[in-house]
């Protein structure tokens, strides 16, 4: 196979990857504090198909394209006033401590629900974390819950305890894990710091950032370049097909 056929399929790969993210992103653009992610590249380099060398005799080298990583868009979403006591927004960059299988992980969707144990979960039924990281119980027989601006959680029976909100020097150290989760990388920089600049909101909820004619456009964008490749694979096919007509020919 030639170089160029190499070049081009990488460079489709990473469309269908960015348009698969893309995808992802309009279909959470009603899931409550969602924020939209976008692509990164790297070029990577190997060795060319024809013997690995130059016209002047040293390493040929091919440029393709590889996902390097993605990264999330930190606007804040827009903020409803929805009434509901259990729904809460974040005005500032926090995030909500959640209770998972693999340890403590952050979202902004503040739709909470109390479960058959009196706990407070999440829209999708995660425990979410107070501030020493343990579930925050509502009473049974309690009819009124307030949520404070600094997250402490009570009832007309009495307090809770307080939500974890924590904030994070660079947010691109948060990683999408699913269900409006966000989870420590690896490779952080940085770790979950105390909310100095954030208050929560009770009775609102944040909805998605994403923008649907940003994302649609940004969607046709990729379709037309993944045609245009598909256009000069096509090209380069018909010349190598035509070549080998043109000189298995007998004279």
């Amino acid at each position: 196979m030639e170089n160029s056929f190499y070049v081009g399929i990488s460079r489709q790969s990473v469309l269908q990857d960015q348009m698969d993210l893309i995808a992802n992103n309009i279909a959470n653009i009603n899931t409550p504090g969602y924020r939209a992610q976008n692509m990164v590249f790297e070029e990577y380099l190997t060795k060319a198909q024809n013997n690995g060398k130059g016209l002047d005799n040293t390493d040929d080298r091919v440029s393709m394209v590889t996902p390097y990583g993605q990264f999330q868009s930190t606007a804040p979403g827009p903020v409803e006033h929805t009434g509901n006591p259990l729904d809460v927004a974040l005005n500032g960059p926090g995030y909500l401590g959640v209770q998972t299988p693999q340890g403590i992980m952050y979202t902004r969707a503040g739709n909470f629900q109390i479960n058959a144990k009196g706990e407070l979960v999440t829209g999708t039924g995660q425990i979410v974390a107070g501030k020493s990281g343990g579930a925050l119980v509502i009473p049974k027989d309690a009819r009124q819950v307030t949520i404070s601006s600094d997250g402490t959680v009570a009832t007309d029976k009495g307090a809770v305890g307080q939500l974890m909100v924590s904030e994070f020097a660079n947010e691109q150290d948060l990683d999408p894990a699913g269900n409006g989760l966000y989870k420590l990388s690896a490779n952080a920089t940085s770790t979950a710091g105390p909310a100095l600049n954030t208050k929560v909101v009770q009775g609102s909820l944040e909805g998605s950032n994403v923008q649907a004619i940003t994302e649609t456009t940004r969607m046709i964008d990729v379709l037309r370049e993944y045609q245009a490749t598909q256009n000069m694979l096509q090209t380069e096919h018909d010349r190598e097909t035509t070549m080998i007509q043109q000189l298995s020919k007998v004279y």
